[in-house]
């Protein structure tokens, strides 16, 4: 995660959103799959702020040619590259920044990655799944398999709603990258890491769909 990001050590427990229920019908993903829809649908974010120096961090796509991360990873830059996986570095349109929480939109200059769909229910404690991005240093895409633990209230990790727990910890880049369920939808995106555990973190489908919904972003700039 950017070096700006930095957890709390102590966290609350918080109450997860109500998920779908067991016996509701949809197919599983394989990991195969899953991969494919996340190479498809993900992009690699360079965002060069005011006196350029530069943060790395991933972007998912979302229905509307828009490019959902982290506002920490785009918030006062001057430029912003997006590459996609295995494609050419398209120039990234102005970021912006949700009013509240850890959460931004960019848009591309060229066509848009296919977009994924937001999940209808947050995932619940014990569900199995996938997240990606682009760790620093690492050449493309990586996917890991995660089990949601629990949900954190917000108030003990900087944000304003309670946040989706992850088993295990994600590598600085992959902020602002996909957390996908079982169904193959977009669930969450990471923000960032809990200590001292270092277990990831992420926002969960119910409060991107409540952003995009109510266009709640302002634009961003030096």
């Amino acid at each position: 995660m950017a070096a700006g990001s930095a957890l709390l050590l102590s966290i609350v427990v918080g109450t997860p959103t109500r998920t779908t229920p067991a016996g509701a019908d949809y197919t599983p993903v394989d990991a195969q799959a899953a991969l494919a829809a996340l190479q498809r649908s993900t992009a690699q974010v360079m965002a060069f702020g005011c006196n350029l120096e530069r943060h790395d961090g991933t972007a998912v796509a979302v229905a509307g040619g828009q490019l959902l991360t982290n506002a920490h990873v785009v918030e006062g830059s001057r430029l912003i590259d997006v590459v996609p996986d295995n494609a050419a570095t398209q120039v990234g349109g102005q970021p912006l920044v949700a009013d509240a929480g850890d959460v931004a939109v960019v848009t591309g200059a060229g066509q848009a990655p296919p977009a994924l769909t937001l999940a209808a229910q947050d995932p619940a404690p014990g569900t199995t799944v996938r997240v990606a991005g682009f760790p620093a240093g690492a050449p493309g895409l990586m996917m890991m398999t995660m089990q949601v633990t629990d949900y954190v209230a917000g108030g003990a990790v900087g944000e304003p709603w309670p946040v989706i727990h992850l088993s295990s910890g994600v590598r600085p880049g992959m902020s602002g990258g996909p957390v996908l369920d079982p169904a193959g939808h977009l669930a969450g995106i990471l923000f960032g890491n809990e200590l001292p555990d270092n277990r990831a973190l992420a926002v969960p489908a119910s409060q991107l769909r409540h952003l995009l919904a109510g266009h709640d972003f302002v634009p961003t700039s030096c």
